[in-house]
């Protein structure tokens, strides 16, 4: 497992916009972390909804403004509820940050934008038009991790938008332990 330090910043570098042409799903979830997309969709493999159902965009695709743009016009402004997992506070994607919450409130879906480690983040917070306590939730099944985390917060995101009843809460995974090859 790698560490990164995360650092409050932003992403300097533009580069040219793009379109990731990426059809609507009724969850999306935008996040820096590859392993959050693989754990993500390991925990979508096993379920049997449709294929609308779920979005996974490495957010660092959406650099340039007219990539962000163009992604909420095609795909993000169809969802039910769109998780973004903000590794590096607001400073790091700004611009897409405020366009995602101008069309959450525009047309109406759900938005949790979260911190992208196991620090709370209150500027955080003025973009989710989630509950808190919806947004925590979703939070707390990533931070815990794991595929069995990843489903729990499918089912979640489920609840959340009406269409799951399942009262799910995330499972502590160990923080350390040991390795015993062969046992």
């Amino acid at each position: 497992m790698h560490l990164l330090l995360a650092q409050k910043g932003t992403l300097a570098d533009e580069g040219e916009a793009i379109d990731l042409g990426q059809t609507p799903g009724r969850i999306a979830v935008l996040t820096a972390a590859d392993t959050e997309i693989s754990v993500l969709a390991a925990a979508r493999a096993g379920r049997s909804d449709g294929p609308d159902f779920l979005r996974l965009v490495n957010f660092l695709q959406l650099r340039h403004p007219m990539s962000v743009d163009q992604w909420i016009e095609r795909t993000g402004r169809h969802a039910e509820l769109v998780v973004v997992r903000a590794l590096g506070g607001e400073s790091y994607w700004p611009y897409g940050l405020e366009a995602l919450h101008a069309a959450a409130v525009n047309y109406r879906f759900k938005l949790a934008v979260l911190p992208g480690d196991d620090k709370a983040d209150a500027g955080l917070s003025r973009f989710c038009t989630l509950e808190r306590e919806g947004c925590d939730r979703l939070w707390a099944c990533l931070v815990e991790g794991g595929v069995a985390n990843a489903e729990v917060f499918l089912a979640l995101a489920e609840q959340l938008t009406g269409s799951g009843e399942a009262d799910v809460s995330p499972k502590p995974l160990l923080k350390a332990g040991l390795f015993a090859p062969g046992k």
